[in-house]
């Protein structure tokens, strides 16, 4: 990480609520909801809306409940993937569920699993982001500039470790004059390697302390690197988040 990748993330990070915020939080209680094109297509509408989530912030785990009905609860953790029943008991479970979601018979439908896995490592990642940016695994250096919307986007690099479940390694974000991201760009490899994707953040709103866009919206990314206005491939709505402090930080 070079000094100015270092010193615009810190920036990035101390906008959206410190890292010592972060550090001195347990976990993350957020009320939200996803659909979108991409759900659709492997018949999965309405699968996330509604869940209440639980993002730990030391390590890569969700939690989703109900899910996928009430009684269940949806758990991401390193990787593996399952349904418990509310006293703990494991229904389903998939180990390396990112090499099963981007298997030859997930090009034509999603099961529960599938479905659950994609949105709990992409919803994880979203609310980490930017705090995750300075654990030592990721490699983050500052890019060129990018001109949208009449404001000039700063632009930050990333190249995730394997240990996080995520749509692609190399990854970029752009943030505007006040710190916030702005955009977020990937390649949605759940779906293939075709799925270049832009993903805007807006319409911020100071949850305990963490600023956090209420509202996502992820389109098709072209080969110019703009963005289609259509279709909506994906939509995320965050109601409310609350954090749970740590007794000591970490």
């Amino acid at each position: 990480m070079t000094a100015g990748s270092t010193s615009l993330l810190s920036e990035v990070i101390a906008a959206h609520g410190g890292l010592e915020r972060w550090l001195a939080t347990t976990d993350l209680t957020v009320d939200a909801s996803a659909g979108g094109l991409a759900f659709a297509s492997k018949f999965q509408l309405r699968a996330l809306q509604g869940p209440k989530v639980n993002i730990s912030t030391d390590h890569q785990r969700a939690v989703f409940t109900p899910y996928p009905r009430p009684g269940y609860r949806g758990v991401l953790e390193r990787g593996e993937v399952r349904v418990e029943t509310s006293e703990g008991r494991i229904v389903r479970a998939r180990p390396d569920a990112g090499a099963a979601v981007r298997s030859r018979r997930r090009l034509l439908w999603w099961d529960a699993l599938d479905i659950f896995y994609f949105g709990a490592s992409s919803l994880w990642t979203y609310i980490a982001m930017p705090y995750m940016l300075a654990d030592p695994g990721f490699s983050v250096e500052e890019g060129a500039s990018w001109t949208e919307r009449g404001e000039e986007w700063r632009t930050l690099a990333v190249t995730f470790p394997p240990e996080i479940d995520t749509h692609s390694r190399q990854q970029t974000v752009y943030i505007g004059e006040d710190g916030l991201i702005r955009r977020h760009d990937y390649i949605a490899e759940e779906f293939g390697r075709w799925a270049r994707s832009a993903h805007y953040w807006f319409d911020y709103h100071v949850f305990d302390g963490f600023a956090v866009p209420r509202k996502r919206r992820v389109y098709p990314r072209r080969g110019d690197n703009q963005a289609r206005r259509r279709p909506v491939l994906v939509w995320v709505d965050v109601n409310n988040i609350s954090r749970q402090p740590a007794e000591s930080s970490r």
